[in-house]
């Protein structure tokens, strides 16, 4: 096995074994965390599932989980009625913290959209229309009450090259919470999506950003 591919492997594993529950948080395993966290950062080679590269799929938007460093289960937990809102805080900050230096690495490999995409975020924003067809998935999203660098626009996002077919209708009216970048096996980059009812990863070559 390549050191790439050995890489991979171990980001995979990672991610089908789960981030350490965040209901441990403060405990002696917390150090075991920190290691396991980390060593997922360092893994910037996003392990596919196999399939050949010009393989397509057709994939349907279900609450399966794709999101590695803000997790539903997190997203639940910063909230005011959880029941474990500053432990959930703390570990908020220090995924986030991580990820930073995680996308620091993986960045110069990733389209610059994408890097834009990212940093400037879309949180709050809603989907207002989508359609995928021969490869291409478009989003038009109504950012004018959102909160980072998008704010005040509505924002076009064209994807090319797109490996997966997503039933994009069911993103409509959708609310975009988080995003994560990836590396890809099939492509350019991988996108991880947290809706607030739904959760997508869009593998991609291309990534287009036009404000309306």
């Amino acid at each position: 096995m390549s050191p790439t591919k050995r890489l991979g492997s171990m980001a995979r594993e990672s991610a089908v074994n789960g981030l350490p529950s965040e209901r441990l948080i403060g405990s002696r395993s917390s150090f075991r965390q920190e290691r396991l966290l980390a060593s997922l950062a360092r893994c910037h080679y996003r392990f596919s599932s196999g399939r050949p590269r010009n393989q397509r799929e057709t994939v349907t938007l279900r609450p399966k989980p794709r999101m590695i460093f803000f997790t539903r289960q997190l997203q639940d937990g910063i909230q005011d009625d959880s029941g474990w809102t500053r432990r959930a805080g703390r570990e908020w900050k220090r995924r986030a913290k991580i990820y930073r230096s995680y996308e620091a690495v993986i960045a110069p490999m990733l389209p610059a959209a994408v890097v834009t995409l990212c940093r400037k975020t879309l949180h709050d924003a809603v989907v207002e229309s989508a359609e995928q067809d021969s490869g291409t998935l478009r989003l038009v999203m109504d950012a004018r009450g959102a909160l980072g660098g998008f704010r005040g626009h509505r924002v076009r996002l064209i994807f090319s090259g797109v490996k997966r077919r997503i039933r994009a209708r069911g993103l409509v009216s959708k609310w975009w919470l988080y995003q994560e970048a990836h590396l890809s096996s099939r492509a350019r980059f991988s996108l991880h999506v947290l809706f607030h009812r739904d959760e997508i990863e869009i593998e991609a070559d291309e990534l287009s950003i036009k404000r309306l």
